[in-house]
C-alpha cells in the first residue's frame, strides 16, 4: 500500500466509515502481521503522547506517566489490548458476531485514525493553547462517530445502538484497567520520589 493510499484511506474512514470497514474486516492479514501493526501504531502513538506530555502543566501524576517514550508506549499498549479484548467479549455478549483478528484490526485501524487527531491536538498545544480543549472535544465526538461505524460493521449488528452499548461497556472495561495501571504508576512514582 502507497502512502497516498493510506492517506485516502484515513481520509475516508471520517467521510465514509461503514463503507471502509466493511472493506477492512474483508482483507485477510496473519496474526503477525496484525500484531506487529499494533506495535508500531502504539508506539506512533506513544511518541505522541510523550511528546504532548511536556504540556501538562502541574498535573505530577500525569508527568509521571509520560515521563519516558517507552512509558507512554506501553500505556497505550496496555490500554489498546484491553480495549481489543473488551470490543470482542463484550460484541459477543451482545450478539455480535466479529472475530477476534478482526476487532483487533479495527482497534489497529482506530488509532492509526486517531494519529492525525493527536498531531492536530500537539499543534493545537503549541500554536495555539487556547484552541486545544475545542480540538480535543471535537476530535473526540469524530473519533467516536467513527467507532460506532466500525464497531457496527465488525459486529454484523445493523445498529449503532448495539455499537453504542459495546463501545460504552467495553469503555467502562479500559477505564477500570486504567485506573489499575494509574494506580501501579503512581504507586511506583510516589517511591521513587517522582511525586
Amino acid at each position: 500500500m502507497t502512502l497516498n493510499a493510506l492517506i485516502q484511506l484515513i481520509f475516508q474512514s471520517f467521510t465514509n466509515p461503514r463503507d471502509i470497514a466493511q472493506a477492512l474486516t474483508s482483507w485477510q492479514f496473519s496474526r503477525n502481521a496484525l500484531w506487529s501493526a499494533f506495535a508500531i501504531v502504539a508506539i506512533i502513538s506513544g511518541i505522541l503522547n510523550f511528546a504532548m506530555g511536556g504540556f501538562v502543566g502541574e498535573d505530577p501524576l500525569a508527568a509521571a506517566m509520560l515521563q519516558t517514550p517507552m512509558l507512554a508506549t506501553m500505556i497505550v499498549a496496555v490500554t489498546n489490548i484491553v480495549m481489543v479484548f473488551c470490543l470482542h467479549f463484550v460484541g459477543q455478549m451482545l450478539g455480535g458476531k466479529g472475530e477476534f483478528s478482526d476487532t483487533l484490526l479495527v482497534v489497529i485501524w482506530l488509532q492509526v485514525v486517531g494519529i492525525p487527531v493527536q498531531l492536530l491536538q500537539l499543534l493545537m498545544l503549541i500554536a495555539a493553547p487556547g484552541l486545544y480543549t475545542a480540538v480535543v472535544l471535537a476530535g473526540g465526538i469524530i473519533v467516536f462517530y467513527v467507532t460506532l461505524h466500525f464497531i457496527d460493521v465488525l459486529h454484523r449488528y445493523n445498529s449503532l445502538w448495539a455499537a453504542f452499548g459495546t463501545v460504552v461497556i467495553s469503555g467502562l472495561g479500559v477505564a477500570i484497567g486504567f485506573a489499575m495501571i494509574i494506580a501501579v504508576i503512581g504507586g511506583a512514582a510516589v517511591q521513587s520520589g517522582a511525586i
